[in-house]
């Protein structure tokens, strides 16, 4: 089934055709029994392996292999853009469909669907339509050394392992991929072909050189070439192109000894010189250019026409040419020709190159190929054409989150260049401020303070305000972000809804700073048009995010979860450039679904958040970190994981401690306390919170809250119940001014801990009710959980003590503390003098959460065949006393009056067997 190179990309972009296209083999070709023997003997383990240096014919040997067998093979040929996971599944999908259309159709229909599935979800369904349609085939990726994604390389592991019977493998890469190979070649699941079988042996290359390349060689001269070039393929290729219609091929084969680049650089200058000159003039002035067309090398060369018949003519002269497409549109050079040829370029008219590569920036620019023209500008260190074309696509290229593309171009153009022309560090700083390269931004700030004329640096100047607020921010310092978010909104040109955005996002950051999550919530609200107004997609994600983020502080969780969502969606949709905006929301609805008794939906987020901060190495811009933080930790610690979950705290400390802010280091350090004490680690505890400066006495500060609450917790754990209460009485002050609901119901929780530890009963009941009355709305679950033993007792002595009056005053309430009491429990915990629920009718609550006892139950049984107290007692060998008593709990836990009713509701339960 050929390609079909106008459907779409998982990231919206045109699917190109040509990726799925193994180029056909040569008729003229060495035949390689013994390879392709190999190649059909792998077919019965996973995987195949061809690892092999550039120019050893991998490909070839694949195409020729095809050729040769039945076995159907879907093709995909690798280049960097496939590192971003979603475009990879999407031509691996595409690859699988030339086989059979009708394979992974529903992980087709999977891949589209917003929020993008985690890697692992969609491999698993590819796998298992796969098992299902028992078609048999090979999967082969060409070029794998291209990747470099760890996300990418661990999807690649789990899909070979987990391939069916009918389906293999094959890897075509210049190095090793980094999967465990030894594990596959232990089982005997990996087949291996290495330089060493592909290079040809004397009877190939004396097969190559007189049979295909009809050079007549005698036996000495084919060995001595196989020997100089040691078996490499497009070594052979080159020399014999380089002996073609020479008499003297034994003195010129003699004449090969010495240093190999020579050799090389000998080989390659005869084959060039050997063109007749309009081939060798189209080859040079062609060389310049990273793909070739026709019309594309029409505008480069002196005829302005004919390139398309050119390029034919090289591809049947062998001439390095390799086919980029199924319909000979496109092509390049090979790697190593088209060096050679770029080196004699310069050699023959230095000049030419820059003027070549103009060219190709113009007839990009007019055929909408924008970013190879800006690329080919640079090269040719043409600066200004570089910033006129990327100035106008400046603003794009950031709201959609294209930090990487922007900022390389940038940073090509020197400094000198950029200061006649200030707007492209406009667009330029905020690059450096998304990548936390924080430390190179204020020279360019500069340069924008220093424009001229005047009208413009006013225009300008919000940039400067803005930039530094986010400094600020970067290191802590609230009161000078607040004033440089003044100085921005102060001197916005009036109209200009970039600039407003940038402002709006400043007054956004500053507000959560200072903890007040109703004041933030409003001005998020006021910021969320102007982000739309001025197209800045990615302004909107970290809108959305941070709404999500604030609402969950409020307590507001549901709401939070829909927001979170609502980011997920149109960062998947519109900026998949700029995957960081990706970690934050799915990591806020990690401890969503978390805190929900999720684990499901809870672990799908898990997946993507530590992917793509994995494939990010960072999380260092937004104002999440240590939030963000504890929500990757966490994931990781309850997924039995704790030693990455202490390099994920580790990597924290190191990003905020290069950042020099104090603050966010005191949170992170108070973060990792945190984790070692509910590790039951007191020692380091101990030793955080003897250096960390806080004390019981301390006023609450927002951006201290974690670190003042991780102290409490301390000073619980080691007995000093009374001296943590004033604090956490402040806390819960601060914390109910600031509007921060969930911070309000970890806290009166930790009251209510404090005061049981003090044997204040009361005291502590009426602090745990203010919490579970808090947090029965929005259904809290993990916080009160998380807190163990204690808390579980406490809850259900307030159950027995309050249930009734709940279930009188507040029904709903006492259903969440009866499911919330049950989570406490183990799993697998079954109460054992509890009738199966196959044998009776459900049991009322207070019945589950506080049942009869054995000896209980065996006092009922003799009171329901009528026998009396004393009696009872001489059967069993207790006082009348003893048997009064458990008559008395009878009566409570059963909710009766008397014997009669006991025993009606006894034998109601089934409890009486």
């Amino acid at each position: 089934m050929s390609p079909q190179p106008n459907r779409q990309t998982g990231s919206g972009g045109p699917r190109l055709g040509t990726k799925l296209y193994l180029p056909p083999v040569r008729q003229s070709l060495v035949e390689r029994p013994r390879l392709l023997e190999q190649l059909s003997e792998g077919l019965r383990g996973r995987l195949t392996l061809i690892s092999a240096p550039a120019g050893f014919g991998k490909t070839s040997l694949v195409a020729a292999w095809r050729r040769e067998g039945a076995t159907p093979l879907a093709w995909l040929s690798l280049d960097e853009e496939d590192n971003e996971p979603t475009r990879f599944l999407d031509y691996l999908v595409a690859a699988l469909q030339t086989v059979d259309q009708g394979l992974v159709g529903e992980t087709s229909v999977l891949m589209q669907a917003a929020p993008a599935p985690p890697l692992k979800a969609v491999l698993t369904s590819l796998l298992y339509e796969v098992n299902e349609r028992e078609t048999e085939f090979v999967l082969a990726f060409d070029d794998y050394h291209v990747i470099t994604n760890p996300a990418l390389h661990e999807s690649l592991s789990f899909l070979v392992e987990r391939l069916p019977p009918h389906a293999h493998a094959l890897v075509v890469s210049r190095s090793d991929p980094p999967i465990p190979l030894a594990r596959l070649r232990a089982r005997g699941e990996l087949k291996e072909i290495r330089a060493a079988d592909l290079r040809f042996d004397e009877a190939e290359a004396e097969s190559f050189l007189n049979d295909v390349m009809r050079l007549g060689l005698d036996s000495d001269d084919v060995l001595a070439l196989e020997e100089r070039t040691e078996g490499w393929i497009t070594g052979l290729q080159l020399s014999a192109l380089s002996l073609q219609g020479r008499e003297q091929k034994s003195e010129l084969v003699r004449d090969f000894a010495g240093d190999n680049r020579f050799i090389l650089d000998y080989l390659l200058e005869e084959v060039l010189n050997r063109q007749p000159e309009g081939v060798l003039d189209f080859l040079l002035r062609t060389s310049v250019l990273q793909r070739l067309s026709g019309p594309l090398c029409d505008a480069l060369t002196l005829g302005g026409g004919g390139g398309q018949e050119m390029l034919a003519h090289l591809e049947r002269a062998n001439l390095f040419l390799v086919p980029l497409d199924s319909k000979g549109n496109w092509f390049r050079y090979h790697h190593l020709f088209s060096d050679l040829l770029r080196l004699k370029l310069k050699q023959k008219e230095p000049g030419l190159v820059a003027e070549l590569q103009t060219k190709a920036s113009v007839w990009c620019e007019q055929n909408g190929l924008t970013d190879e023209a800006i690329s080919y500008a640079l090269a040719a260190q043409d600066w200004e054409r570089a910033l006129n074309l990327i100035e106008p696509i400046g603003y794009k290229q950031l709201a959609l989150g294209k930090f990487e593309q922007l900022k390389h171009w940038i940073e090509i153009i020197p400094e000198t260049a950029l200061k006649p022309r200030p707007v492209l560090c406009f667009w330029y700083v905020p690059t450096l401020l998304y990548k936390a390269e924080f430390d190179k931004v204020e020279k360019y700030l500069q340069i924008i303070e220093a424009a001229e004329p005047e009208e413009l640096r006013r225009r300008l100047i919000t940039t400067v305000w803005t930039s530094r607020c986010f400094l600020a921010i970067s290191r802590g310092d609230v009161g000078k972000a607040c004033e440089f978010s003044r100085k921005a909104a102060e001197s916005v040109p009036p109209g200009d809804l970039k600039q407003q955005a940038a402002v709006m996002h400043t007054r956004v950051r500053c507000a959560c700073l200072q903890g007040d999550m109703k004041v933030s919530e409003r001005t998020v609200l006021e910021a969320m048009p102007v982000y739309q107004e001025a197209e800045h997609t990615v302004f909107e994600i970290w809108g959305l995010t941070s709404l999500g983020y604030i609402r969950a502080m409020q307590g507001r969780l549901r709401e939070a979860a829909e927001d979170l969502r609502g980011a997920i969606r149109l960062a998947t949709e519109q900026s998949r450039h700029y995957s960081e905006t990706l970690i934050y929301p799915h990591s806020l609805l990690y401890s969503l679904h978390r805190e929900w008794g999720d684990p499901e939906t809870a672990k799908i987020h898990l997946d993507e958040a530590l992917t793509l901060f994995q494939q990010t190495a960072g999380v260092g811009y937004m104002m999440f970190v240590t939030e963000n933080l504890k929500s990757l930790a966490t994931m990781l610690e309850m997924s039995g994981e704790a030693q990455q979950a202490e390099s994920v705290l580790e990597g924290g400390v190191r990003r905020v401690k290069k950042l020099g802010n104090e603050v966010m280091l005191g949170q992170q350090r108070a973060l990792q306390a945190l984790f070692h004490l509910r590790r039951g680690d007191l020692p380091f505890v101990s030793r955080w919170a003897e250096t960390c400066g806080l004390g019981p006495g301390d006023e609450p500060d927002f951006l201290e809250e974690l670190p003042h609450m991780t102290f409490a917790r301390w000073l619980l754990a080691t007995g000093r119940a009374a001296e943590a209460l004033p604090l956490l009485a402040r806390l819960q002050r601060a914390a109910e001014e600031g509007a921060r609901g969930r911070v309000l119901v970890e806290l009166l929780i930790l009251r209510a801990l404090a005061h049981q530890a003090l044997s204040r009963a009361a005291e502590a009941a009426e602090a745990l009710e203010q919490a579970l009355v808090l947090a029965e709305p929005e259904s809290y679950v993990r916080t009160f959980v998380d807190e163990g033993e204690a808390l579980s007792k406490l809850l259900l002595q307030s159950l027995k003590e309050n249930g009734k009056r709940w279930e009188a005053e507040r029904p709903g309430l006492l259903r969440y503390v009866v499911k919330l009491n049950e989570a406490f429990r183990p799993p697998a915990q079954v109460q054992t003098t509890q009738p199966t629920p196959a044998e009776t009718p459900e049991l009322p609550w207070w019945y589950v959460n506080d049942p009869l006892s054995e000896r209980e139950l065996e006092v009922l049984r003799h009171v329901a065949r009528g026998l009396s107290n004393q009696e009872i007692a001489d059967k069993l060998f207790i006082s009348a006393g003893t048997v009064k008593r458990h008559m008395s709990n009878i009566y409570q836990k059963l909710d009766v009056h008397n014997r009669t009713q006991a025993s009606e509701r006894a034998r109601a339960f089934k409890l009486l067997g």
